[in-house]
């Protein structure tokens, strides 16, 4: 199944916003525990942003090699 791709940008994006702040807070005084605190309380948007290089690859194959 293909997800289009505005579906990605806005997921993307919306994952970017939830950790706006962190990353903010992060740019200006990065700690170890922060970034641990950044991951642990934005699970899913941490794993939005580690995982969209390969959603976005993985939607942009052909599915011709997969079956019918």
């Amino acid at each position: 199944m293909r997800i289009p791709a505005a579906v990605f940008w806005v997921v993307l994006v919306l994952a970017l916003l939830e950790l706006r702040s962190e990353v903010k807070l992060l740019a200006q005084h990065f700690t170890w525990t922060g970034l641990l605190y950044a991951v642990i309380h934005h699970k899913l948007a941490c794993l939005i942003v580690v995982l969209s290089p390969w959603w976005l690859l993985s939607s942009t194959r052909h599915s011709s090699s997969r079956f019918p």
